[in-house]
């Protein structure tokens, strides 16, 4: 079976986890902050804050806003379903914006029609699948109305616009290390922000509200701020590390994969959404003619031991945020859409094999 997915670790991941557990201290600590050295150097941030998952870090970054109760956030209705639960884990109330129909990401000029909504404190774009979303529209939108902008970065390692990383244009940028990611932690979350305030609110959040100047003073046990248990670990930051010195290979070989199926399914009748040189696209992704075209295709490749991977369903049809809005092109996206296996260690006869029996699926 081909995965639609597979991480890739090797020896050197396994002897650093290894020295880490035999070493007797795994909580959070100088690997820790070696890691989120790391990051913030690759995206270019100020301050960078790693925790326990990027639905966390999302988390975080809003109640970082003191965004809660009965405030509200614009957000895309086709991405990922943690990127609602993180908004309501909150307390907040998250709206739906419908997409572009071309790439799923959030429709800026839906964002106008809540202008007048006093109770919209932020909106949260997602990066989906590495495509820039229109940033520059949104911050203007968000400085006009006075909103925060927090982006939902978690597929974009490695991915620009123009010559900035995303994840760093807004008041905070959260990405995920989770195992589908080009580079994992297993688990894991990252916050990046440039302001110092927010670093350190960040710090305290995740650490049961422990601020710490004073927790490492005489009262190592004081709490000022309510917080929570979401720091990293020492284990997750050395495979972090050891990651982190195979991402630049990793990212030129993403790159030749995504080049040789465009090549190889260049005569057929799939679309690819656009994509521009700066972007890295976390999956190979697909547009087949004719909606729910792809739960069939995906039932045929799948008998010939080939995983993929339909696109999310939009979350107005997600039980738990289910209502009557309109989103037609969330539901076109969504319908027509399937992730092909893009594991970063494919080989190029492994996508061959792949694109030949895609093509006959599609009959």
């Amino acid at each position: 079976m081909i995965r639609q997915f597979e991480p890739s670790f090797d020896d050197e991941d396994a002897k650093a986890v290894a020295d880490t557990i035999r070493s007797g201290y795994i909580n959070e600590y100088k690997q820790t902050r070696e890691f989120e050295r790391t990051f913030a150097q690759f995206v270019g941030a100020k301050y960078v804050v790693a925790t326990t998952s990027g639905t966390i870090a999302l988390f975080l970054a809003l109640k970082a806003l003191d965004i809660g109760f009965g405030d509200k956030v614009l957000m895309p209705a086709y991405t990922a379903i943690g990127t609602a639960s993180a908004v309501r884990l909150a307390g907040a109330t998250p709206v739906f914006a419908d997409v572009n129909e071309q790439n799923g990401n959030i429709d800026s000029s839906r964002l106008q029609c809540y202008e007048a909504d006093k109770d919209v404190k932020a909106v949260l774009p997602v990066h989906i699948n590495g495509r820039a979303c229109p940033i520059g529209e949104i911050s203007q939108t968000c400085s006009k109305n006075g909103w925060h902008l927090v982006e939902d970065a978690a597929q974009c390692l490695g991915s620009h616009h123009k010559t900035k990383h995303l994840g760093t244009f807004g008041d905070l940028g959260c990405f995920s290390m989770a195992t589908t990611k080009i580079i994992t932690t297993g688990q894991g979350g990252v916050v990046v922000t440039e302001r110092k305030d927010l670093y350190e609110k960040l710090m305290a959040l995740k650490d049961q509200g422990r601020v710490r100047d004073i927790a490492l003073s005489e009262m190592p046990d004081y709490y000022p701020l309510q917080g929570y248990n979401f720091k990293f670990t020492e284990i997750q930051a050395a495979l972090g590390l050891s990651q982190f010195r195979k991402l630049e290979r990793r990212i030129e070989h993403k790159k030749h994969i995504i080049d040789l199926y465009r090549d190889l399914l260049g005569d057929s009748e799939v679309l690819f959404p656009p994509k521009r040189s700066e972007e890295l696209l976390w999956y190979v992704d697909a547009l087949l003619p004719r909606t729910g075209q792809n739960s069939l295709v995906k039932q045929k490749m799948n008998t010939k031991g080939i995983e993929l991977r339909l696109f999310y369903t939009p979350l107005h049809k997600q039980p738990p945020y289910r209502n009557d809005g309109s989103f037609p092109h969330a539901e076109e996206y969504s319908g027509r859409g399937l992730w092909l296996p893009s594991s970063s260690s494919l080989k190029d006869n492994e996508i061959e094999h792949i694109c030949n029996e895609f093509k006959d699926a599609l009959n």
